[in-house]
C-alpha cells in the first residue's frame, strides 16, 4: 500500500481541520486533471463553496477522510455519505496530481469498505463519470458493479455510472 495515514476530518467543529482542508480541497478538486471528474459544471470550486460545505456537513451525514503525507500535507480527500443507510455512499474521492499512482486511492477505498462493515452498512454505492477510467478500474477491482447509467450528466454530455458493492 502507501505510506499515507488516513484521518477522519471534522472541519465543522475543528478549526484546524477547516484550515488544513480548504486549501487542500481547492488544490485537489481544481487541478485540471481532476476537475472534469469531480465537477458536473466544469467550473472551478471556490473557497466560499468549500467553507460552506465544510461548515455544515454533519447535519447531512457527510464525513471527510484525508490521506495525509508523512510530512503532514493532505494528498487525497474522500467524502462519505452516511445518511443513505443501509448503503454507505462513497460520494467522492480525489488524489492530488503530485501523489497519484502511489496506492492512495486503493488505500482510501479499502478504508471506506472497512468503515462500511464496521458500521453495519450492507453495501457501498458510488458514482463515476464514464471517462474516469482510473476510478472505474479502481472500484471495479474492489468488486463494485455498474447498476445504472445516467446519460449526459456532466456539462460536456458525459454519462455518469452508478456502481454498487454488497458487503
Amino acid at each position: 500500500m502507501s505510506d499515507y495515514s488516513v484521518t477522519e476530518r471534522v472541519p465543522q467543529t475543528r478549526p484546524g481541520d477547516m484550515a488544513a482542508m480548504v486549501p487542500a480541497y481547492l488544490a485537489i478538486w481544481n487541478a485540471p486533471e481532476n476537475r472534469r471528474f469531480v465537477s458536473f459544471t466544469g467550473e472551478p470550486f471556490t473557497e466560499e463553496q468549500a467553507r460552506k460545505w465544510f461548515s455544515s456537513h454533519l447535519a447531512g451525514g457527510i464525513s471527510y477522510y484525508t490521506a495525509d503525507e508523512p510530512k503532514g500535507g493532505i494528498a487525497a480527500i474522500m467524502i462519505l455519505e452516511r445518511a443513505r443507510k443501509p448503503e454507505l455512499g462513497l460520494g467522492s474521492l480525489a488524489v492530488h496530481p503530485g501523489h497519484k499512482y502511489r496506492g492512495i486511492g486503493k488505500q482510501m477505498v479499502q478504508v471506506c469498505l472497512d468503515i462500511a462493515r464496521a458500521e453495519g452498512f450492507t453495501a457501498v454505492a458510488t458514482q463515476v463519470f464514464a471517462d474516469n477510467t482510473p476510478m472505474l478500474r479502481l472500484v471495479i477491482g474492489f468488486g463494485f458493479q455498474p447498476v445504472q447509467v445516467e446519460r449526459g450528466r456532466r456539462f460536456d454530455g458525459m454519462d455518469l455510472v452508478h456502481l454498487r458493492r454488497s458487503l
